[in-house]
């Protein structure tokens, strides 16, 4: 097996610069033998795509635990649509998508006990979380 790649001067350099994931996933990519015909400029942006990849879904999970939503695994994309429950996929997807952050509108959920308010106003929310 191949050694580091780097020396522990490196690794002190990629902590300092809080760069250890990325600096990782390169290293990983550059002894892959799959990856002999890749640039080596080829190889560091896919290494930079997956670590802001990773850091954004640590974002949207650290997110998510904040709001303390009772129903942390409410989705969107899980909701179903029975008739005369005035609400529609196209709305939905609407609510999904607006920007809270740059237009915090109020929502007001109205319906009897057990018509799913909560759940609906947690996948709002989640949603709200992965569009920042």
């Amino acid at each position: 097996m191949i050694g580091s790649v780097f020396t522990s001067v490196d690794h002190d350099k990629f902590r300092a610069l809080r760069i250890t994931h990325l600096a990782a996933r390169f290293e990983e990519l550059i002894k892959d033998e799959a990856n002999d015909a890749a640039a080596p400029e080829e190889l560091f942006l896919t290494a930079v795509d997956e670590a802001l990849e990773l850091r954004r879904s640590i974002r949207i999970e650290k997110l998510i635990r904040q709001a303390k939503f009772p129903i942390p695994e409410a989705s969107v994309a899980e909701l179903n649509y029975p008739p005369g429950r005035s609400i529609t996929p196209v709305r939905m997807k609407r609510y999904a998508t607006h920007e809270w952050r740059a237009d915090p509108t109020n929502l007001l959920i109205i319906s009897p006990t057990g018509g799913g308010k909560t759940y609906l106003a947690c996948a709002i929310g989640i949603a709200a979380c992965h569009t920042e």
